[in-house]
């Protein structure tokens, strides 16, 4: 969904602000009755027409969504084909589940920083996204924001040092994750050897 851009219209009249807002509210309503899962069967659930949601007044009408909903049904928030999904980001957790937002292309405008300036990081990042995949950037070093990415978003390629690899299958065995049957197929190591000096994995 892509909406027109007017970056002169904060200079205009209060009445054709919000007209040109009552207008992109409409424009979104509607895709997200269409697109949504989560929306869909919220406007069903409370007997909304989503086509009379038409002025900022309106608004009023619809039940609030918190941040508890999106860590319960976040799956049902994405409103795109999935192919069209360039990156995954998340919320830190620190106060419960981490919440997960798929970005698309024009979504990546916000954009800010790769984990911890890694150079090395954005060129895979640019390299994977030159690929056509989608990219979920989860940092290194714990064993237990991989997993909880791995299942929430079905990762199907890993990329890390060996040596995290065999903390990660560690850490699954530790914690009953049944590894050899995740959506995980391969994984791509770098930053150090993979076969000892005599040539053996």
């Amino acid at each position: 969904m892509i909406f027109e851009r007017r970056p002169d219209i904060q200079y205009r009249e209060a009445s054709e602000i919000k007209a040109f807002q009552e207008e992109r509210l409409r424009e979104a309503i509607d895709y997200a009755a269409k697109h949504s899962r989560y929306y869909s069967k919220l406007f069903a659930e409370h007997n909304i027409d989503p086509s009379s949601i038409r002025r900022i007044e309106d608004l009023r009408r619809l039940p609030l969504t918190t941040k508890a909903d999106l860590q319960a049904h976040g799956d049902e928030f994405v409103c795109v084909d999935r192919r069209r999904i360039v990156d995954y980001v998340t919320t830190s957790g620190t106060l419960g589940s981490p919440v997960t937002f798929a970005l698309t292309e024009s979504d990546l405008q916000l954009m800010v920083t790769l984990d911890r300036r890694f150079m090395a990081g954005f060129a895979y990042y640019l390299g994977a996204r030159e690929m056509g995949m989608g990219v979920c950037r989860v940092g290194n070093g714990i064993p237990q924001l991989q997993w909880d990415t791995i299942e929430r978003i079905g990762a199907t390629v890993g990329m890390c040092v060996p040596s995290f690899l065999l903390k990660l299958i560690d850490y699954a065995e530790q914690n009953g994750i049944d590894y050899h049957n995740s959506t995980i197929k391969k994984f791509i190591c770098i930053g150090e050897a993979l076969r000892t000096p005599d040539g053996e994995y």
